[in-house]
C-alpha cells in the first residue's frame, strides 16, 4: 500500500504552509524513506524553475514597458530644422553689414596695407612670410577590449534560495529549534548568527544543517567554503540536497572567476550533456548569458 504523502502535502511543506507538528513528522519520514526524499527534491527544483522563469518574464516585461514612448527621430529632426534657421539669418546679416556704406572689404584692406611696387625700401622691410604650422598627423584610435562579464553579478542574479519552512520554534525538539532560529536568522540576512546556529547542531541534522550553512557562506562572499560544503553534500550522494547542491556549486565556481574557470566549464559541460537534470534549462541560459 503507498504511503507516500500526496503532492498537495509536498508542496505545503515546500511553501511552509504545514503545520509544526505534521512538518516533523515529515522531515523524520524523509530521512527514512529515500523514495520520498528523492520526490521532494525533484518538486523543490521544479518549483525554483517556476519561480526563476516567472522573474525572468517580469523582468522583459519591464524593461518593455519602460522604453520611451516618442521615437529618437523627433528630436533630431527638430535640432536639424533649428540649425538651418540659424543658418540663415546669419547669412541675411553678413549681405546686410557687407552692403552697408564705408564698409571695406577684404580685398580693399589688402590694397591698404600692400606697399607700391616702386618703393625699393618698403619692400625690402616687409617682413619674410612665416609658414603656416603643419597639421600634426592624426593618430590612429587606440582599440579597447570589450568589458569583460560581471561574474560575481551573474552568480548573484543566479544564486538559488533555499526553500525555508516554517521558522516556528518547538519546545520538544531542541536540535529542531536551533534549525528553526537557524532559518529565521538566514530570513533576515542574519549570515553570520546563521552560521553561529547551525554549528550547533549534531549529526542527526547534518545534512539541513550543511545545506544552509553553504547559502549563508556565499552571501559572506566565502566562496570557497561554500563550494566545500556542497561538495560534501553530493559526495553523501543526498537524494534531498543533490541536485541544488550540484547547482550551488556551479554557481560557488562562476563567483570565484577565474581561479575556479577551468572546473566551472567541466561542470557546466556535463550538466549540459544531461537533459534530464532538473536544472538543465537554467544551465543552458548560463551558457548564452556568458557568451553575450
Amino acid at each position: 500500500m503507498n504511503t507516500h504523502p500526496s503532492d498537495k502535502l509536498i508542496q505545503d511543506y515546500l511553501r511552509g504552509r504545514m503545520p509544526a507538528a505534521e512538518r516533523d513528522q515529515f522531515e523524520q519520514q524523509l530521512e527514512s524513506d529515500p523514495e520520498l526524499a528523492e520526490e521532494v527534491a525533484l518538486q523543490r527544483a521544479e518549483l525554483a524553475a517556476a519561480e526563476r522563469l516567472l522573474e525572468s518574464e517580469t523582468r522583459a516585461w519591464m524593461r518593455e514597458w519602460q522604453q520611451p514612448a516618442q521615437p529618437a527621430f523627433r528630436a533630431a529632426r527638430f535640432w536639424w530644422l533649428a540649425a538651418v534657421a540659424a543658418g540663415a539669418v546669419l547669412l541675411i546679416a553678413a549681405i546686410y553689414v557687407f552692403r552697408q556704406p564705408g564698409t571695406t572689404t577684404p580685398k580693399d584692406q589688402a590694397e591698404q596695407v600692400a606697399p607700391p611696387a616702386n618703393n625699393p625700401i618698403a619692400t625690402e622691410t616687409l617682413p619674410a612670410p612665416v609658414p603656416a604650422p603643419q597639421p600634426a598627423p592624426a593618430q590612429k584610435p587606440v582599440a579597447t577590449n570589450p568589458a569583460a562579464p560581471n561574474y560575481l553579478a551573474e552568480a548573484r542574479l543566479r544564486f538559488q534560495e533555499p526553500v525555508l519552512s516554517d521558522v516556528r520554534r518547538t519546545n520538544t525538539d531542541s536540535l529542531v529549534s536551533l534549525i528553526r532560529q537557524a532559518q529565521a536568522a538566514y530570513a533576515a540576512a542574519d549570515y553570520r548568527r546563521t552560521l553561529d546556529l547551525l554549528a550547533q547542531t549534531d549529526s542527526t541534522r547534518l545534512q539541513s544543517a550543511t545545506f544552509l550553512e553553504a547559502h549563508a557562506l556565499f552571501h559572506l562572499d566565502r566562496f570557497a567554503e561554500a563550494e566545500a560544503r556542497f561538495e560534501s553534500l553530493i559526495a553523501q550522494n543526498s537524494r534531498q540536497f543533490r541536485y541544488p547542491a550540484e547547482w550551488g556549486l556551479l554557481i560557488c565556481r562562476l563567483a570565484n572567476f577565474p581561479k575556479r574557470e577551468q572546473v566551472f566549464q567541466q561542470q557546466l559541460d556535463a550538466l549540459l550533456d544531461n537533459p534530464q537534470h532538473p536544472y538543465f534549462e537554467q544551465a543552458k541560459n548560463l551558457e548564452s548569458a556568458l557568451k553575450k
